[in-house]
């Protein structure tokens, strides 16, 4: 029984890698999509750190622009969320031990300056 046990084990694994690999692939598909884009940025910013409230209310403020401006339905929403954290989830195991820390250092943080920067400019009048 212990063999049968490692090796469903090792072929779960050997297909969760492959899918892995295929969907890195296609993750440059997906992130072409402007909303599984937004999304994306703002996991990986909150993944590394980047969680203040200028940053939550700029994402705020691009979600509603790319709703209205795409007529997305709330399926659609919901979908696209999904796609975008399993590219984030698949991205991170991708970096491997300590890899991340040049996509947090560059593509979070570039990612939070972003949606600060819509942020402080919704509110610059104030």
């Amino acid at each position: 029984m212990f063999r049968l046990s490692v090796i469903l084990i090792i072929i779960v694994s050997c297909n969760m890698q492959v899918y892995a690999t295929q969907s890195l692939k296609s993750s440059e598909v997906h992130l072409s999509d402007p909303f599984v884009h937004l999304l994306y940025s703002l996991e990986i910013a909150q993944l590394c750190g980047h969680n203040s409230d200028s940053v939550r209310q700029g994402y705020e403020l691009e979600k509603s622009r790319i709703i209205n401006e795409l007529n997305l339905s709330k399926q659609a929403t919901a979908e696209k969320s999904i796609t975008a954290s399993v590219l984030v989830d698949l991205e991170w195991q991708n970096r491997g031990l300590g890899g991340f820390k040049y996509w947090c250092a560059k593509e979070a943080a570039d990612a939070a300056d972003y949606f600060v920067k819509i942020y402080n400019g919704f509110n610059k009048d104030e």
